[in-house]
């Protein structure tokens, strides 16, 4: 063998019970904590990635972010973030007024599917 680049292991495990999960999960961050901790190779990087990591990491990140989300909402950003919601939703409900009133006015007849595009413009449209 040459080279490798990558290997992964992939350590499964069922969790019938509820004992079993607390166990599983235990052993995963304890796994994570290791690797990041005590691991030390210069060839091999390890990664350790699961479910619990994954909410572990979230929730950190999430506390260390609540600071720069409460500055950022004081009177001028909410009235500026109304302005933009409201324009984003009158955007399609325009769009949608005007088509039909382009469509009569051209005598075309208003069909099923036609009634049927104002909820997916706006659904489209104000995502």
């Amino acid at each position: 063998m040459e080279y490798v680049k990558v290997i992964l292991i992939i350590f499964r495990g069922d969790k019938g019970t509820k004992q079993r999960e607390e166990q599983f999960a235990k052993w995963e961050i304890a796994a994570y904590d290791w690797s990041l901790k005590q691991y030390r190779s210069p060839l091999i990087e390890l990664q350790v990635v699961g479910t619990e990591i994954l909410d572990m990491e979230m929730i950190r990140d999430g506390r260390r972010m609540t600071p720069f989300f409460a500055a950022e909402y004081n009177e001028f950003n909410l009235l500026i973030l109304s302005l933009v919601g409201i324009g984003a939703t009158l955007c399609p409900i325009v769009a949608i007024t005007s088509t039909y009133g382009i469509i009569s006015a051209m005598g075309c007849r208003v069909n099923s599917f036609m009634l049927v595009m104002p909820f997916l413009i706006m659904g489209i449209g104000v995502e």
